[in-house]
């Protein structure tokens, strides 16, 4: 008996990773976004530039993520 796990449970395995990739290229490109194309001071320059560098990410974020993670922190 074999046991093989369904087309589509690969096929979302498959999205989630390309996802994390996508995700993790993302990180170090957007400084570069900010700085060049929307003419932001460079972050050193910038003192709350971490800050929309977290607004922006968490606006990817779906929002169930928030309320989880609050859960699992406040155990």
């Amino acid at each position: 008996m074999k046991n093989r796990l369904p087309p589509l449970v690969i096929a979302l395995g498959f999205v989630s990773l390309f996802t994390d990739i996508a995700s993790g290229m993302m990180v170090p490109v957007l400084p570069v976004f900010l700085t060049v194309t929307l003419g932001l001071p460079p972050p050193h320059e910038f003192p709350c530039w971490a800050w929309i560098h977290v607004a922006c990410i968490r606006q990817t974020q779906p929002p169930w993520e928030d309320s989880a993670l609050r859960r699992l922190a406040s155990r």
